[in-house]
């Protein structure tokens, strides 16, 4: 008796639940939208992407045990990273994996957080280049910051930091900000050797004055590059064909639907309201910076958990819950400042907040700065000072991180065990021809269904949406090998 490889189960209702929303209210979505404002076609296809993501009928691997002579299979995943939580999931994991291991050396680091006002987060949203310059300005700054605290010239001394871009919000508004982390000190040469001297946490005074040069030198691009001269109210006239949802998302407002303009249904409770404090933050003009998260060179286990934590996705476990075939509840993980503890979207608001949150395309989305860039002539050797109990496999995987072990951490799943007698699973056969598929699960006594795929040409999608099959018709896991 063949088996597919199962995720845990919460999980699945989660991810099933996304997906039917999607199956069962897409076409009506794209409907209403094409008349005035064209999805991309990159769009598009995250979506039609993510609806394929772990089915079996769409692809899987076949995998053997010889001990028991058993047959599992695994589905395929579709590796997007706009909102699909199980890729998501796994590039959180291999992001973190990697930083940790094989980026980051043996120092103390430090988390900057760097957020804008709404003009500006829309402005980075679609403009790849936007986003590139501000950081620039943003990760140059604070490498300053450390070299005039080195007590050194600064053409002696570097800095080391890693930055990921996140889009995301809360309430999945579109919110673009950085999180660098930088090594908690500066780097330098004696006798031809690198060392690392730590530098004290900035106070508010000196975070004060960092912040007012970070503010003063991006509006002065901006206006060097002629984008103050757009207003707010004119941004959705900008030749970006996501520019009403964009500009909705960013400012907490609706696109589409009978609720067309209005603001989100937040609620929560007035009791819960606090005031909030800042911890380490500062901000000035809109744009906020903090700087207070810090961890000791001998907290490895924290780091891993801050580099979780900033690689993560917009959609987290435990806080999507369906109040009604036409209502999705989205928990906040902390109550806000206000008392909010959830947002309530429809099916089609749901799918809009989500389309905002797809990133352009050949938009990378970790960036490597001073030491740690790749062209960098000093990164091969404070990189390599990493935890020497962190061996690398003997055969070089295609990924960072060898896909079997990121299916465990991620999902709890063993893709190299067997279910059964618990001895080594082997792939054997790849099957990604379509025709074949349904045969060959039909050998196998696993069942499928078709599911909802929309069409990424410009023909009308289909006016019936088949429901996706329920968790237990059959075992799915939207993972390849």
């Amino acid at each position: 008796m063949s088996e597919a490889l199962r995720p845990r189960k919460s999980y699945l209702r989660e991810t099933e639940l996304i997906r039917c929303t999607f199956a069962k209210n897409l076409s009506n979505f794209y409907s209403i939208n094409n008349n005035r404002n064209r999805i991309p076609k990159f769009v598009k296809k995250e979506v039609a992407d993510f609806l394929s993501c772990g089915i079996l009928a769409n692809g899987f691997i076949r995998l053997y045990c010889k001990d028991c002579k058993s047959t599992e299979v695994l589905a395929f995943s579709c590796k997007r990273r706009g909102f699909c939580p199980s890729c998501c999931g796994r590039r959180m994991n291999d992001t973190a994996i990697h930083l940790e291991e094989n980026v980051f050396p043996i120092a103390p680091i430090r988390q900057w957080v760097l957020s804008f006002p709404f003009f500006l987060r829309y402005l980075m949203a679609y403009d790849p280049k936007v986003i590139t310059a501000i950081l620039k300005i943003h990760t140059n700054e604070i490498s300053r910051y450390y070299k005039g605290n080195s007590g050194q010239e600064r053409t002696e001394v570097k800095t080391g930091a890693a930055t990921v871009i996140q889009r995301f919000g809360g309430a999945l508004n579109l919110n673009p900000h950085f999180h660098s982390v930088f090594v908690d000190g500066y780097f330098f040469k004696k006798n031809n050797k690198v060392y690392f001297k730590r530098v004290n946490a900035s106070n508010q005074m000196e975070l004060e004055k960092l912040l007012k040069v970070i503010v003063k030198k991006i509006l002065r691009w901006l206006e060097r590059n002629s984008y103050l001269e757009l207003e707010s109210s004119n941004l959705n006239l900008l030749e970006n064909t996501m520019a009403s949802i964009h500009e909705s998302s960013v400012c907490y407002k609706i696109s589409v639907g009978p609720r067309k303009g209005e603001e989100i249904q937040i609620g929560g409770s007035e009791n819960l309201a606090k005031v909030v404090n800042s911890g380490g933050g500062l901000s000035i003009k809109g744009f906020n910076i903090h700087a207070g998260v810090s961890i000791k060179s001998h907290q490895r286990e924290k780091m891993s958990i801050l580099f979780r934590y900033i690689s993560r996705g917009p959609l987290a476990k435990g806080r999507v819950e369906a109040l009604s075939d036409e209502k999705i509840l989205l928990k906040f993980k902390k109550p806000w400042s206000n008392g909010a503890t959830h947002v309530v979207y429809t099916n089609l608001e749901f799918i809009e907040k989500l389309i905002a949150l797809v990133p352009p395309q050949r938009a990378h989305l970790v960036r490597y700065h001073g030491v740690f860039a790749p062209s960098s002539s000093w990164r091969k050797e404070i990189c390599s000072k990493r935890n020497v109990s962190n061996k690398k496999p003997e055969k070089q995987n295609k990924y960072r991180t060898p896909w079997a072990e990121l299916l465990k951490r991620t999902f709890n799943v063993d893709a190299e065990l067997c279910n059964k007698c618990g001895g080594k699973l082997k792939p054997i056969a790849l099957i990604i021809k379509t025709e074949k598929v349904g045969a060959i699960l039909a050998n196998l006594n696993i069942s499928s269904k078709k599911v909802f795929i929309p069409y990424l040409s410009e023909r009308a999608p289909p006016s019936e949406v088949q429901a996706l099959p329920s968790e237990d018709e059959y075992s799915q896991i939207p993972l390849d090998w």
